[in-house]
């Protein structure tokens, strides 16, 4: 997980986020295949209610579980305030 600086110069907004991120991976952990995973905010990330956010991260969970182990998933290009690695 990765939330730098450059998504929010204030603590509170980056460990709101990263908070997020680790509940929703906490929900879906069990359905998730067994790979390595970085999730790494986006600026916008910081202005998102705490709705948006988990619907965005519950997104990138259902393309990595269909997406399976044994393919690439490279969302860099995808639109939201998440991205996963």
């Amino acid at each position: 997980m990765a939330v730098s600086r450059k998504v929010s110069k204030n603590a509170v907004v980056r460990n709101r986020i990263r908070r997020q991120i680790r509940e929703s991976f906490r929900q879906q952990r069990a359905r998730l295949p067994n790979v390595d995973v970085l999730v790494i905010a986006r600026v916008s990330a910081a202005a998102q209610a705490n709705p948006v956010l988990r619907e965005e991260l519950d997104l990138l969970w259902q393309r990595l579980i269909a997406a399976g182990a044994a393919t690439t998933l490279n969302t860099a290009q995808a639109p939201g305030t998440m991205r996963a690695s």
